[in-house]
């Protein structure tokens, strides 16, 4: 359930905000669902922040493959996203800094 909400809020964000269309979503649900399939506890999390109880933020922190597809030492950030009504709270960079070593 809590890996369809990322899913379902950057596409109704994205689609008020910006006017992207399900293509945004689409590319969201492929990175949550590959996370989801094969992520590897150890180098890899994702974070979920909420105020009193409501989901309104999120991140993943995900293993970089480099150019020639092997793991690599380096990660990346995905999927960052502060809900408006979440916003002005510093969320964005405490999520940001639970994906820094």
């Amino acid at each position: 359930m809590i890996l369809g909400w990322v899913v379902m809020a950057h596409g109704e964000i994205y689609a008020a905000e910006f006017g992207w269309d399900a293509t945004f979503e689409a590319l969201v649900a492929r990175i949550v669902a590959d996370y989801a399939a094969d992520h590897d506890p150890v180098r890899e999390a994702a974070w979920i922040a909420e105020v009193d109880g409501r989901r309104i933020g999120c991140v993943f922190c995900v293993a970089a493959d480099d150019q020639a597809g092997v793991n690599s030492a380096t990660a990346k950030l995905r999927v960052l996203l502060v809900r408006p009504d979440g916003r002005g709270l510093r969320l964005g960079g405490r999520l940001v800094d639970k994906g820094l070593p």
